[in-house]
């Protein structure tokens, strides 16, 4: 079985892995007829987050994969001596494991966006991966959690993507992924909101100088904007808070 390299920075875990190695990996573990993989994508939003959210430091610990989705992450902790050797962007990792869910019948379900969002979300995925099986969504505006996870549990998903917003993704993955009857649980972020278009994500020009940040701040100066204010300066003094790998 394929074995992922982990480092730890900030007191958090990171796989210093390219994309295809991780998507390998998970392909390894579900058919190996392991349940319960935990994805956790993680960005300098997350990393200064889990500073002082126990649970959300608890959730990115104990997955099994920690993908670098954030060049500034990369960055960093190339700056301090680990060799990443690229970004692995969430919405890249959530395609793959799609097309591999396509190509191997396997079920999906997504949870979380709005209403409108999600159902268009399924049409399109639906419509590009006839050989996988939708076999249910929600939207992330729910009031009965516990109705929401039966549905799941009957559904059997192979891959579970949940498009909540953080840690609200990561503690729902922790509460339930020794429970349900789930492959493989990824928070994906505002990737159905790029699928079911309500907004573009970047063009290739942008993803390829590591401006797609820039592009969704763009796109929403308010809300990513604000997100960028609050917590990339924090990021920026941690890079320097702690010594380089020695």
């Amino acid at each position: 079985m394929l074995k992922l390299q982990e480092i730890k920075v900030w007191n958090l875990k990171f796989h210093s892995e390219t994309l295809d190695t991780i998507v390998q990996y998970v392909a390894e573990r579900l058919n190996a007829g392991d349940k319960g993989l935990h994805l956790t994508g993680i960005n300098p939003e997350q990393i200064v987050k889990a500073q002082s959210n126990s649970e959300l430091a608890k959730a990115i610990n104990s997955s099994d994969v920690v993908n670098i989705d954030g060049i500034l992450a990369v960055v960093a902790l190339r700056l301090k001596g680990y060799k990443i050797p690229e970004r692995v962007a969430s919405p890249d990792l959530m395609t793959q494991l799609l097309e591999l869910a396509n190509r191997n019948e396997q079920r999906v379900y997504l949870l979380g966006a709005e209403e409108y969002v999600v159902k268009k979300a399924v049409e399109v995925l639906m419509t590009k991966y006839s050989g996988m099986t939708i076999c249910g969504w929600h939207n992330g505006f729910y009031k009965n959690e516990k109705a929401i996870v039966d549905e799941i549990e009957l559904a059997r998903p192979d891959y579970l993507f949940i498009a909540l917003p953080s840690p609200r993704k990561e503690t729902f993955i922790m509460k339930y992924k020794g429970l349900l009857n789930v492959g493989a649980f990824y928070g994906v972020g505002g990737a159905f909101d790029t699928i079911g278009g309500k907004c573009r994500r970047a063009p290739l020009l942008f993803q390829k100088i590591h401006l797609e940040w820039l592009w969704r701040v763009c796109q929403n100066p308010k809300q990513n904007g604000m997100r960028v204010l609050k917590y990339y300066p924090t990021f920026f003094k941690m890079i320097y808070g702690q010594g380089k790998k020695s």
